[in-house]
């Protein structure tokens, strides 16, 4: 063995081979450290999944926050919402008052917003002054396009007073109808009411915007 050895020595590359091995074997080592030191800490499936620290708030923007609901509170929901919207609305047909600026007497959405438990629903042939207890009373305010705003000499008749009465009443929604479909469509008042309804509309559109904008404003 001895003398295996040292032929090995006397080899003119011995010294090389060996020089080379060992920083071959440094080199590795060095790399190891410094990949252990750079390398994140790991957490296994398992502590993910048992990981307690689940906020259900939204404290930064790239949060992601789940809520989570049993199925009992779900239809408890369902049950619940219906009967309190019913309640809701049957309050505001008591307490919702509604105006229609109309000549036409015969316009029979009144009385059927009346029947359907909108009392407070009154119906003008034209209007006299915008201090009136009639519109600073009212909540809604429908405005016919034709034969109103005369006695007050507005421009546009039925136009004209819709956006006069939108502008000293912010608050109140305000809306036009018409049984005629072409008007002028650059009206300020087409632009500033809150909403244009035909007069042929069925009267359930008018009840269904009346509930909506009577939520709005409560």
């Amino acid at each position: 063995m001895s003398i295996l050895l040292q032929t090995l020595i006397d080899t003119p590359d011995f010294w090389k081979i060996a020089i080379a091995s060992i920083f071959s074997i440094i080199t590795i080592t060095i790399g190891y450290k410094n990949y252990k030191k750079k390398s994140p800490n790991t957490t296994s499936p398992l502590q993910i999944e048992n990981n307690p620290q689940i906020s259900p708030t939204n404290n930064n923007a790239n949060n992601l926050t789940v809520n989570f609901a049993s199925n009992a509170e779900q239809l408890n929901s369902d049950k619940i919402t219906p009967i309190k919207e019913t309640i809701d609305i049957d309050k505001l047909r008591k307490s919702t008052s509604i105006l229609f600026i109309d000549d036409d007497t015969k316009f029979k959405v009144v009385k059927i917003l009346i029947n359907e438990g909108w009392i407070n629903t009154k119906s003008i042939t034209d209007l006299k002054s915008y201090n009136d207890d009639v519109i600073k009373n009212s909540d809604i305010v429908f405005v016919d396009v034709q034969g109103v705003g005369k006695i007050l000499d507005c421009k546009d008749e039925g136009l004209g007073l819709a956006l006069n009465i939108k502008s000293k009443y912010p608050d109140k929604k305000v809306v036009i109808y018409s049984a005629v479909q072409i008007h002028n469509v650059f009206h300020d008042a087409i632009q500033k009411v809150d909403f244009l309804l035909s007069k042929d509309a069925e009267p359930y559109e008018f009840i269904s915007l009346i509930e909506r904008f009577s939520k709005e404003l409560n």
